[in-house]
């Protein structure tokens, strides 16, 4: 297998673009696995269906039992393209490579990511386990495409590896952000999982005692999809919209995916909430940083909401190009800009990590916007 590593902007996605482009021309036929549905949407607006894209678990049946993942179907494809490698732990990491050894290693699979961006479930990572050694041949990439000037990649520098000094602190505190408001076209109930009340330290209330979240809804708002109703229009979870309109009559929101389809999402019944009745989305202006890494974005505001989580400001601050690019959202401190240079099972429980980072990971937040 061959690995690209290397920091953001250095070319890993450009290089791996032009392998798939290639494989496609020749007429073979490419999968490319990411680790979440919002990560695999954004792909799916670049290719379609020219390429089979899914997240890592759908993709490899990573949630199957050892006995049902044995024979490997991954043979039919020329091309296997799994991005964000960081954001896999190393059980899964193996499992991919011995799918892939079960199909006489046909296909060339390519893997790529940075080792100091935010990781993703698990105590280990991929480079901790025997086949990173044994099946891998890495390439590193190190000079910064995206980043285009010398402050910005100053900071970067020092997020991705080091400690900020207390001026870098005093200068990071200057780039604060507010947000404007204005009339909506409505407000609608919308997805329950991203209503903070429905959550009580950390955990979901029971099925009776949850309420949908209120979305004020605006013509151009950009939305996310949450649940998976049809594949064929492209509504699936973490597919990104934009709201064309909003029908008072009958209640149906008209969005346009951002791989072209228009679609009308209308309440859902969630027999999962306690047949909770909602809209399947969410505003499309916030994600957990996890599910932006690997993008570029023309303007960023970012907000940390738990300390000491490893590489979560380096993650967050890299999705752009130049320092004046982002903005911060909420105090910061020393305490939360800690790097993954370090970033190992041992040092986590060191710090008296145990099993709860792994959830506070994900409730750090990237608050993505467009420049204007």
């Amino acid at each position: 297998a061959s690995v690209c590593l290397g920091p953001p902007g250095t070319g890993k996605t450009t290089v791996i673009f032009s392998c798939i482009d290639r494989a496609l021309a020749k007429g073979g036929k490419v999968l490319m696995a990411l680790p979440t549905a919002q990560l695999s949407s954004r792909m799916k607006a670049r290719y379609g269906h020219k390429v089979d894209i899914d997240t890592c678990h759908a993709a490899f049946g990573l949630h199957e039992s050892a006995e049902h993942g044995e024979a490997s179907l991954l043979s039919m494809y020329s091309l296997i393209v799994v991005d964000e490698l960081s954001q896999l732990d190393m059980v899964n990491f193996e499992k991919i490579l011995k799918l892939w050894a079960a199909a006489d290693r046909a296909p060339a699979l390519a893997l790529l990511g940075d080792r100091y961006q935010m990781a993703g479930m698990g105590e280990q990572r991929p480079w901790h386990g025997r086949l990173w050694n044994t099946l891998c041949y890495r390439v590193a990439l190190h000079k910064m495409y995206r980043c285009k000037d010398k402050v910005h990649a100053k900071l970067l520098a020092v997020l991705r590896t080091g400690k900020p000094s207390a001026k870098l602190l005093r200068q990071l505190r200057r780039k604060m952000a507010l947000f404007p408001h204005y009339p909506p076209l409505a407000t609608l109930p919308a997805d329950v999982d991203s209503n903070p009340e429905n959550c009580v330290r950390g955990k979901l209330k029971p099925a009776g005692e949850l309420q949908p979240s209120a979305m004020p809804v605006y013509k151009g708002m950009k939305v996310y999809l949450t649940r998976n109703a049809r594949k064929d229009v492209d509504f699936v979870h973490g597919m990104e919209a934009t709201v064309l309109k909003y029908d008072d009559g009958t209640g149906g929101l008209l969005v346009r995916t951002t791989t072209g389809f228009v679609v009308s999402i209308w309440p859902w019944t969630d027999p999962d909430r306690g047949g909770l009745v909602y809209y399947p989305v969410r505003p499309g202006y916030a994600s957990t940083i996890l599910k932006f890494q690997g993008a570029e974005l023309p303007h960023v505001v970012v907000y940390l909401d738990a300390p000491k989580v490893p590489a979560a400001a380096y993650t967050a601050i890299s999705r752009v190009g130049y320092y004046n690019d982002f903005l911060l959202a909420g105090i910061f401190t020393e305490r939360d800009v800690i790097s993954n240079s370090r970033f190992t099972s041992q040092a986590l429980r060191a710090q008296g990590f145990h099993s709860e980072p792994l959830v506070r990971r994900e409730q750090y937040t990237v608050l993505a916007a467009q420049s204007t």
